[in-house]
């Protein structure tokens, strides 16, 4: 399995390739039937690279926190517990005959899990994860609805009233 981490590696060089990944989105664009669009710079690409890895770290931290309360896992697992979810939701995307991984992402994440934890304390974890995820997805639903229902208005410049 120390071979799944260097794949990791693969899109984080892609990413800092500006070139490569403009020339990328520009294909994809004129694919698409897309105008012109802006180039993306190596700023951009690190600011991505900055805002998404620290989501995924807190996330991780929150996956960890939850498997440390059901199994007896310790600080070093950290990275692995942050890493087998990141991979077990790529491959779980990647599987084209499971809806947006169904089964597929929890199958692996217990298959990871069970080689730091026992097969029940993994199952546990597998089974709560995958609640408080959909739970936490709910409530981001909600706020978004709650966004749409109640939209913030700017006001204009020319303070003319609004129909």
């Amino acid at each position: 399995l120390r071979w799944l981490g260097w794949i990791g590696l693969l899109p984080l060089a892609l990413l800092l390739s500006p070139r490569l990944m403009n020339w990328g989105i520009d294909l994809l664009a004129r694919r698409l039937g897309a105008e012109e669009r802006r180039g993306l710079s190596s700023l951009d690409f690190l600011l991505f690279l900055a805002i998404f890895l620290a989501g995924w770290l807190v996330l991780g931290a929150g996956t960890y926190l939850l498997i440390w309360r059901i199994g007896g896992i310790g600080p070093e697992a950290f990275l692995y517990v942050t890493g087998a979810h990141a991979l077990a939701g790529i491959l779980g995307v990647l599987a084209l005959f499971a809806p947006t991984g169904l089964g597929v992402k929890d199958g692996l994440l217990f298959y990871f899990l069970a080689r730091i934890m026992t097969a029940y304390e993994a199952t546990l974890a597998t089974l709560g994860l995958r609640i408080w995820l959909t739970g936490v997805e709910l409530l981001v639903v909600g706020l978004g609805w709650l966004g749409l229902r109640f939209p913030v208005v700017h006001s204009s410049d020319d303070r003319s009233p609004r129909p």
